[in-house]
């Protein structure tokens, strides 16, 4: 055996006495041993940095294996310390679990390890878990919005990509789960002891008497991240810690709390070579826009995105008091619009679903599901519409008419492409007459598309109205998953919950590269910086923020009896099949006002002698 029961000494021989107060002097050494690890140099300085100070910082390159390194340091701490509860929180619990993953796959390569452990890992929709015999736990947890971690307790938490975790949560709710010692009582009187020793002039001997033991009972935090803005609350962290390790005149006056906190900041071009490839570091240059190489792979923190959208405001659109979620698919009475920006099959087709959250004061449009697809036809991309809206029972949905857009809205009204069940969906813009001469309906089916030509007009009011929802923080996006979220789901639909958290802080990072510039005849025009970065999400995004506030509007001025200005966006369907009454695909209840606004916009109609049904859904 070489972890110990209670105390760690006196249940060993001292063979193993020795060895474990080896291992614990030289992690490095015990992850070779234990683990099977043969670290390099910077790993093993980063591993033992992590390992003595309680409070460190770790900013990384990307590529650098901190997914990895975490693990490891998760993983002995457990194994060489008895009673120790670990803890590992990221910003999305996806990351918690690749971290998690790591731990499993040293599981499976090491029999010592193995030998340590009650059973093996445990998985489950809201917590990972491994037991050690000698009481000690690993978790990895959901964040959400932190109310149901609250009650967590950890001598040892890792936080992995901590420039995502929002500042609030991170303070009230994160870092209090390490304010209760391992063993409080015990820790208490120590202090008493050393103050006394303090004020009889003997603080010479405390190390002699509690440097062995110490580290038993304090609790230690580690945070890694990539570099992110200097606006965010990681970069006031980074200035805290080196001002506790650099500046004289606090070392002098309290060096405990100069010993407690350390920085290890590792860019890519002080890896080994060979470690990381240097093609990918290329072609992630190409892509990228230089602001974020500079954060991911050079470790610097900029000041801001320097974009058309800056990162400070974009990141600011958050509200944990509204409690907003990622769906797979919609709620009772809720009210969404879907934008499609669709591509060639080369290219990204990107889905998001926009939802209506309505407060005390105003209304708010929240992006619940972000989708890609890469290199598909435009067949599957009209069938992925179609499910979507089988899921959230859209009140609109709109499309960049570029790129595809009318060969999918030709398939969505095809009647032979129809499936058997579902409704020709039709562009409401290229429906020359709605009426026939009997003055019905002349195309049945829903009239929910709406395929828009990005000009430079319709453009700049919708990038100067996104700007201004962002800074109003009329758009909000979602909290982290988190326990609520995962509870009753199956494997699937948590992988499918996770795989909506990526997009959406995918679209977000889109969002913050976006520049606007001159075209050569003075037209405003906004895209990337560079040739082959991505924008497609912020794409749909804009285009599903400028359609659904356009649509409100024209159901708000319906309400109030203008009809004509209400007609502008929307549509209507039709009798199908020879029947007199018109129909819906779904009947999912309406909110009071869009009902009061259909109400409206059906009496017009049977004014003008029209049958027809307004199909705000």
């Amino acid at each position: 055996m070489i972890f110990d029961k209670e105390t760690g000494l006196r249940y060993l021989s001292t063979a193993e006495k020795r060895m474990l107060r080896y291992f614990r002097c030289r992690p490095d050494r015990a992850a070779e041993m234990i683990l099977g690890i043969d670290l390099l140099p910077f790993q093993r300085l980063m591993l033992i940095v992590s390992w003595y100070f309680p409070f460190t910082l770790l900013i990384l390159t990307r590529g650098a294996g901190k997914t990895f390194q975490l693990a490891v340091l998760a993983t002995l701490r457990a194994a060489l310390y008895s009673g120790q509860k670990v803890g590992i929180i990221a910003a999305s619990y996806r990351q918690s679990k690749m971290v998690f993953a790591e731990i499993e796959r040293m599981y499976r390569a090491s029999k010592v390890f193995r030998d340590m452990c009650v059973k093996p890992p445990v998985r489950s929709t809201d917590m990972c878990e491994l037991g050690f015999k000698n009481s000690s736990i690993i978790q990895a947890l959901p964040l959400g919005d932190g109310e149901k971690i609250r009650g967590a307790r950890f001598y040892f938490l890792l936080l992995d990509e901590i420039a995502q975790i929002p500042l609030e949560i991170l303070d009230v709710v994160i870092l209090g789960m390490t304010a209760t010692k391992k063993d409080p009582i015990k820790s208490a009187r120590r202090e008493a002891v050393k103050q006394r020793l303090r004020e009889e002039g003997r603080e010479g001997e405390i190390d002699a008497i509690f440097g062995s033991t110490e580290e038993l009972t304090r609790n230690y935090v580690v945070a890694a991240s990539t570099a992110f803005y200097q606006f965010n609350h990681l970069y006031d962290m980074l200035k805290k810690y080196v001002k506790i390790i650099t500046e004289k005149k606090l070392v002098e006056k309290n060096m405990e709390l100069w010993k407690s906190y350390a920085v290890y900041k590792l860019a890519y071009n002080m890896l080994p070579e060979g470690f990381m490839s240097i093609e990918s570091v290329l072609m992630a240059k190409e892509k990228m826009s230089s602001m974020q190489f500079k954060m991911e792979y050079e470790t610097l923190f900029p000041s801001d995105s320097g974009g058309f959208f800056p990162a400070s405001i974009v990141m600011n659109c958050w509200d944990k008091s509204l409690k907003i979620h990622y769906e797979v698919s919609g709620v009772e009475n809720g009210s969404y619009v879907l934008f499609v920006d669709p591509a060639r099959t080369s290219d990204n087709c990107s889905f998001v679903v926009l939802k209506k959250v309505n407060t005390n004061t105003n209304t708010r449009y929240a992006p619940v599901n972000v989708s890609v697809v890469n290199g598909r036809k435009f067949q599957e991309a009209a069938d992925r519409l179609r499910m979507l809206h089988r899921r959230f029972n859209f009140m609109h949905i709109g499309m960049d008419s570029g790129g595809g857009g009318h060969a999918i809205a030709d398939i969505l009204c095809d009647p032979d492409k129809v499936p058997i069940g579902e409704h020709p969906i039709w562009n409401i813009e290229d429906d020359d007459s709605y009426l026939d001469d009997k003055k019905e309906f002349k195309k049945p089916g829903l009239h929910l598309l709406q395929l828009v030509p990005f000009h430079t007009t319709w453009l700049s009011i919708a990038n100067h109205g996104m700007l201004a929802s962002m800074e109003t923080k009329e758009v909000v996006f979602p909290t982290p998953l988190d326990v609520n979220d995962l509870v009753g789901k199956t494997a699937d639909e948590v992988a499918e919950l996770e795989e909506i958290e990526i997009q959406v802080n995918e679209l977000k990072t889109e969002i913050t590269t976006i520049v606007m510039t001159k075209t050569s005849t003075g037209n405003p025009h906004w895209d990337t910086p560079r040739a082959r970065q991505r924008k497609d999400r912020y794409s749909a995004f804009m285009g599903g923020l400028q359609i659904f506030k356009s649509y409100m509007q024209g159901c708000e001025n319906a309400a109030n009896g203008d009809f004509e200005i209400g007609l502008a966006s929307g549509g209507w369907t039709s009798a199908i099949g020879g029947e007199s009454a018109n129909v819906a695909a779904l009947s999912r209840p309406m909110p009071a006002k869009e009902l009061e606004g259909a109400a409206r916009l059906n009496n017009w109609f049977s004014q003008r002698g029209i049958s027809g049904t307004a199909a705000l859904r």
